[in-house]
């Protein structure tokens, strides 16, 4: 594989990614748990990695604005992990993805010159709150600075971790949900879900294995 751009004074840049006979990994899911304020993902690739390539974890704590990237380690068979030491109230952005011939990080302008493969949640990233919530939080998120791709995984999250405060998920388009939702709020704060806009948005669920219609829609508007 061979990569080219283009810098300043047009001269132009090269990179050959060599893995030798074996195809490239891809990766193929990007799970997570936290313990306390550490959060550890994990990654499956579609095989081992060769000598040649790396895994990595890309993330950022304030919404791309700065990042970093970090190697992730072999755990066992095709799994590889990185734990990241947070602090409650910390929202993560982050994604995986892989190189060849590259010993140490790429400096964070040239990420994705040197990628080969990556995972990043269908183009929305992964998205995960440390510690409880509090304030507005965007669905999907978009370039908003907090936010996540589905209701489900805010709900999962905000079940995991609790309120602080007022929670406001604002629904930016409609979604269409794959599992089934159970939102728990013992606390004596209000969880808000509405459109982001003086607009209809729709969240249409799919799952009906322990429902007895296929589906339910929610008109917010």
């Amino acid at each position: 594989m061979v990569k080219a751009r283009k810098q300043a004074g047009n001269d132009i840049d090269f990179a050959v990614f060599d893995n030798g006979a074996a195809a490239p990994v891809t990766v193929s899911s990007v799970t997570r748990t936290i313990s306390g304020n550490d959060l550890t993902v994990t990654a499956t690739a579609s095989a081992a990695a060769s000598t040649n390539e790396k895994i990595w974890l890309r993330y950022s704590k304030d919404n791309w604005t700065t990042s970093t990237t970090t190697e992730m380690t072999f755990t066992s068979g095709t799994s590889y992990a990185a734990t990241l030491n947070c602090t409650s109230g910390d929202f993560v952005s982050y994604y995986v993805l892989t190189t060849i011939n590259q010993t140490s990080a790429p400096a964070e302008a040239d990420v994705d010159f040197y990628t080969v493969n990556y995972n990043n949640n269908g183009g929305k990233n992964y998205t995960v709150q440390i510690g409880p919530f509090s304030g507005n939080y965007y669905i999907p998120q978009g370039t908003n600075g907090k936010g996540f791709d589905l209701l489900s995984t805010a709900v999962n999250n905000i079940n995991a971790n609790g309120l602080t405060g007022n929670v406001i998920l604002e629904i930016t388009s409609d979604i269409t949900e794959t599992v089934n939702i159970g939102l728990i709020n013992n606390s004596d704060f209000t969880i808000t879900i509405r459109p982001d806009q003086d607009v209809d948005r729709t969240i249409t669920f799919t799952q009906s294995g322990d429902n007895t219609h296929v589906r339910v829609i929610l008109l917010l508007g």
